[in-house]
């Protein structure tokens, strides 16, 4: 009898032995895997967990560290497979929470570029936490990429406020809200993205469009050719800045900002085509029409619809062959208006008072003589290359109307509709198009 109980509590002795020297070997292996993963040996420290795993299949913690090997070695698929998993538990480990489970099955979905599996994995996170504030940045992102402006405003927002110090989450704030054209929350964001971060580009070239926004010209100035030091930014901080320079007169800067980001060149066809189009009519008010119309031609290669590109090809063509056209269409403000006071000389009004006084339009009202009478008549000036359509000519209509003007003449550098001519011919309307004002301008 004895002797079979000793021999019980031997096994029991041994057994429990067994159980301690299999958990020291097993916990001498968790942390020599541990230790691996550290040392960014993830190739190494997979393969201990994986034995782990196989040893005690319950165990979860075994599977996230395996997750977290296969995540760090790129396997983002076989990362899923085990976040998974861990995602459908009922249960977790005291060491691993199901919120870090969710947001690791978002993220990398994100990454995958599973946007919509990424969304409710994210959307879950925020519901377990709502004060998550990576989630709430992401789900920005996706947004962004939804094109859901004013709910990728709100993440960003949310973001910021539950981390002051997510860079990333201002940064996107003052991206969206740009776009969105609420200047002044993106100035503060971005304002808060480069007191955390002074050295983000991208933070400096959207603080530079506010500014430029806003017409703070100096300060967008200083933050674009920060800007334009990064090969990502320099084709639009150059553009940019030509635009500023034009804006305050420097023609000479301007030019040279904008030749140096064609030069320079992007990838981005639409941004490249913007440019050019935009360059071409800074050229044209310079009067240098011929690089004008080769730059259209340009886009009309690579974008055959792109605008009024067509259309300013043809007019500017036509209009490059009569000298005194070029010179009327490529005059500044201030001849314009001086050459408009000598048409109307010409046409033998005196003129009393300019009324509306645009870069491309004029107009003045004074009066004619027909025998010992003087009558009101009413000038209108378009230096447009488009035709000039019904609704500006009964604007002008009623605008003799009013001031019982007896006369009105509208001129324009380019042709009027059929609709135009025709109130011409049941009004006191002198309608002069192109071709007539062609030798007018000859003779002046």
């Amino acid at each position: 009898m004895i002797a079979a109980i000793l021999l019980i509590f031997s096994i029991i002795v041994l057994f429990s032995i067994g159980i301690i020297f299999i958990r020291a070997r097993r916990k001498k292996r968790y942390e020599r895997a541990m230790y691996l993963f550290k040392e960014e040996k993830y190739g190494d420290a997979l393969h201990i967990f994986q034995e782990l795993l196989a040893k005690n299949p319950k165990k979860r913690v075994y599977i996230w560290n395996i997750a977290l090997c296969y995540e760090h070695l790129g396997n983002y698929e076989m990362a899923l497979v085990e976040y998974n998993k861990l995602a459908m538990s009922t249960s977790f480990d005291t060491s691993i929470s199901e919120v870090d489970v969710h947001y690791k099955v978002a993220l990398l979905n994100y990454r995958i570029d599973n946007v919509d599996r990424a969304k409710r994995e994210f959307q879950i996170v925020t519901t377990l936490q709502e004060d998550h504030a990576s989630a709430q940045y992401h789900l920005g992102l996706i947004a962004v990429k939804k094109n859901e402006l004013k709910k990728a405003m709100e993440y960003f927002e949310n973001a910021g406020r539950w981390d002051q110090d997510l860079d990333e989450a201002f940064l996107e704030l003052g991206k969206v809200g740009f776009k969105l054209n609420r200047v002044e929350k993106a100035k503060k964001a971005l304002e808060r993205a480069l007191e955390m971060k002074p050295a983000g580009v991208e933070a400096h070239f959207y603080y530079g469009l506010v500014l430029e926004k806003e017409r703070s010209y100096k300060q967008s100035i200083e933050e674009f050719e920060q800007a334009k030091e990064k090969d990502e930014f320099r084709f639009l901080s150059l553009f940019h800045l030509g635009n500023i320079y034009m804006a305050l007169g420097e023609e000479k800067k301007a030019f040279e900002s904008i030749e140096q980001a064609l030069a320079f060149g992007t990838s981005e066809t639409r941004d490249l085509v913007e440019v050019k189009y935009h360059y071409a009519g800074y050229l044209v008010r310079t009067g240098d029409i011929n690089r004008a119309v080769k730059l259209w031609k340009e886009i009309e290669s690579v974008q055959p619809h792109y605008r009024d590109v067509r259309n300013k090809i043809d007019i500017y063509v036509e209009i490059n062959k009569s000298e005194s056209l070029t010179k009327f269409i490529t005059m500044n403000t201030k001849g314009f208006f001086k050459t408009g006071e000598k048409l109307c000389r010409a046409l033998g009004v005196s003129i009393e008072k300019t009324g509306i006084e645009k870069q491309d339009f004029v107009e003045y009202i004074g009066t004619f003589r027909v025998g010992r009478d003087e009558h009101v008549c009413i000038v209108d000036i378009a230096r447009w290359i488009t035709q000039v359509g019904e609704l500006p000519v009964r604007e002008l209509l009623e605008k003799m109307s009013d001031r019982g003007a007896s006369k009105g003449i509208f001129i324009t550098s380019s042709h009027f509709t059929q609709r135009a001519l025709d109130l011409s011919n049941i009004r006191p309307l002198d309608l002069i198009d192109r071709e007539r004002l062609e030798p007018m301008l000859a003779d002046l």
